[in-house]
Parts: structure tokens; C-alpha cells; sequence
């Protein structure tokens, strides 16, 4: 499909205004060289169908409903490598873990992270839209087809569980149970 000069111009504009804001989002949800192929994946979409893509502020929430497809298959596709890998290890084969899966973080950074990925996927969804992604109620709700008061709700409800899973895991790994375990290992 050959582009005409002011579809590559519009297109050039589209990705200035919200190649970082898609990057951004692809990054907090994928490994980071996923999140390339994700990001490139989503231009690659708005630029075979840039005529589709509409005007102004609404590109931005068109551009997140592709981001969040791309998103999902990757997981997706990731989630079936996992398996994969597994099944490849129960046969004895070794296989060694890339880069970024050697980063080492910080105790409490590593806490957060656990207990957002033990909320159930709307939950982690809603909130990494609203908090990590800074989008506003209304775009949440018009890119998941919602009304603004189930966002309200269901980010409420979301935060909750995320300070309840925080207090037990707080709990388990309180200074005295590692004590505990220090003393005890003696």
C-alpha cells in the first residue's frame, strides 16, 4: 500500500507526539527487548493504517487500544515460551536466562512488583493505566469501554487489594522473621 506525502507527514506527527508515552506503557508490561518489538509493532500498525487512525486526542487512546493487543499477544507468546522452556528443562536441557533477567533490584521495588502481578489482570491493568501510564479517567474509560465510575471503582477496589497483598507479604518478610530465620539457620 503506497503512502501519499501528507499520510507520511501525519504519520511522522502521530509518532513525535506518542512514540514515548506507547514505549512507556510497553515497558512497564514486557521484558525490554520485547518492549522494542512491541513498540515497533504498534508504529508498524499505525502506519500501514494511518488513514483509520483519527484526529487529535483520540490517536493517543487509538494508539493504547493497539499497544494493549500487541501487549497481550506478546504475553501471550511469552507465556507459551515459558512453557516450552520448562518442558525443555524437565528433559535435562539447560538454558541460560538473558541479561535482563540478571538485574538485580531492590528489596522493596521486587515486593511491589509481586504483589501487583498477583492481582487478577484487570486489576493490574487499571491501575498500571491510571498511575504508570497517567491516563486520564475518561481515556481509561474509552479505552476499556467503561463508564468513568467503574473506573473510579474498579481502581479503588485494585488499590485495596495491592495494600493488603502488600501488608502480608510486609508481614512474612518482617525484620523479625528474617531474624528468625537467621537465628534459626545457627
Amino acid at each position: 500500500m503506497a503512502q501519499l506525502p501528507g499520510n507520511d507527514q501525519r504519520f511522522r506527527t502521530l509518532f513525535d507526539a506518542h512514540a514515548q508515552s506507547i514505549e512507556r506503557y510497553c515497558q512497564r508490561r514486557l521484558r525490554p527487548a520485547a518492549a522494542a518489538d512491541a513498540v515497533a509493532e504498534v508504529m508498524l500498525v499505525a502506519w500501514r493504517r494511518i488513514d483509520q487512525v483519527p484526529e487529535g486526542d483520540a490517536s493517543k487512546l487509538w494508539l493504547y487500544g493497539v499497544a494493549r493487543n500487541v501487549v497481550s499477544s506478546v504475553q501471550r507468546s511469552e507465556l507459551r515460551r515459558m512453557r516450552l522452556d520448562s518442558k525443555i528443562m524437565s528433559y535435562g536441557v539447560s538454558h541460560e536466562e538473558g541479561p535482563e533477567t540478571q538485574v538485580v533490584r531492590r528489596a522493596e521495588d521486587e515486593q511491589l512488583l509481586e504483589s501487583i502481578e498477583q492481582l487478577k489482570p484487570k486489576d493490574r491493568e487499571i491501575l498500571k493505566l491510571r498511575i504508570w501510564d497517567e491516563l486520564s479517567r475518561s481515556d481509561v474509560a474509552t479505552l476499556l469501554n467503561i463508564s468513568e465510575a467503574g473506573v473510579d471503582k474498579r481502581c479503588s477496589r485494585a488499590l485495596q487489594r495491592l495494600r493488603r497483598s502488600l501488608e502480608a507479604s510486609s508481614k512474612r518478610r518482617s525484620p523479625r522473621n528474617e531474624r528468625e530465620e537467621v537465628h534459626g539457620a545457627e
